[in-house]
């Protein structure tokens, strides 16, 4: 019994310094504000849908750079404790910054990477080409768009081109409430638009939760409103050598991309929305904004102290006017 008592205040002293250590760089973190999206997200290299060949392969293998570049990314994230994504929950709900007020140049935006997998519709959604225009609205609405696969998956960025995307990555339930937050409004207001693509992708890498999710389809095809079902894509790739590249920072927060029609990301949101004034939100903390901030952002529809979905939906309606021109000017 004395043993005892004298083992478990031995380890009580060995780890009291840690846990003051911890417990003092947790205070730190949730009295720091959070600041704005510091940098543009994505990749530079243009994303492929179509499967590498042989020579490509092999060139990707023999690449020395790449190899240490995947290395070093594969180091930090082994490097992360299991339950590291659930404890950051604590601080501001998981939210890692406060999104763009302005859409990131295009001059200094990059590539969302490709995401595939299949969808929840049970079959694609075709539109004829001898359809009317009220007619083939008609059908956008109650079925969704008419999208490509291949292989029997959709590509995101197959999905992206040529079309304004609001892309949400989302793991969990409450990262689908997050995105529901953002976007319950927005989508429904623009889904009749034939060049808009909201585009769910429930990427799962847990072997357990991936059988989970695909053993329980049906229940999220009565969530899933239906006209969305062409677009909500069941992903089980690895995002390991992408995760920090696209910001996703915590698998258990829903992240929110505004996809321009070259498959550039020109706005990002993370989280649940900051309301963009003093009360008390999941944000945390109440900070101005500078305009122009250091992602690079253009100077179009600044209204400091907007809320986070306020935000959106200006940046949204900038890019649809764009399309729409360019549509029209047949550049498109």
């Amino acid at each position: 019994m004395e043993d005892l008592q004298k083992f478990t205040w031995l380890q009580q002293y060995i780890h009291t310094p840690y846990k003051i250590e911890q417990k003092e760089n947790d205070e730190k973190v949730k009295a720091t504000p959070l600041g704005v999206l510091p940098r543009p997200l994505g990749v530079h290299e243009r994303p492929r849908w179509t499967p590498l060949s042989k020579e490509e392969k092999t060139q990707r293998f023999l690449d020395e750079e790449l190899r240490k570049e995947r290395e070093d990314i594969l180091k930090r994230v082994s490097g992360e404790a299991y339950y590291a994504d659930f404890h950051k929950l604590s601080f501001h709900g998981g939210k890692r910054w406060i999104a763009p007020e302005q859409l990131i140049k295009e001059e200094r935006s990059l590539y969302l990477p490709n995401l595939s997998g299949k969808t929840l519709a049970s079959s694609p959604a075709i539109l004829s080409t001898g359809m009317g225009q009220d007619e083939r609205r008609a059908q956008l609405m109650s079925l969704g768009p008419s999208i490509p696969t291949l292989d029997g998956k959709a590509h995101v960025a197959q999905l992206v081109r040529g079309n304004v995307s609001l892309v949400a990555i989302v793991n969990s339930q409450i990262s689908h409430e997050q995105v529901k937050s953002w976007t319950s409004q927005i989508a429904e207001r623009w889904r009749s638009h034939e060049r808009f693509r909201f585009i769910h992708v429930n990427l799962q890498q847990n072997p357990l939760r991936t059988f989970l999710v695909s053993f329980f389809t049906s229940g999220l095809k009565k969530t899933i409103p239906r006209h969305f079902h062409q677009t909500y894509i069941l992903s089980y790739d690895n995002v390991d050598y992408i995760r920090e590249a696209i910001g996703l920072e915590n698998k258990f927060v829903g992240h929110l991309y505004l996809v321009d029609w070259e498959g550039r990301i020109r706005w990002a949101g993370c989280g649940s929305p900051w309301n963009g004034d003093n009360s008390v939100s999941t944000a945390g903390h109440m900070l101005p904004i500078p305009e122009g901030g250091p992602s690079g952002q253009v100077a179009e529809g600044i209204v400091q102290g907007l809320g986070e979905v306020q935000r959106l939906e200006r940046c949204l309606q900038v890019l649809m006017t764009r399309l729409d021109a360019l549509t029209r000017t047949g550049k498109i």
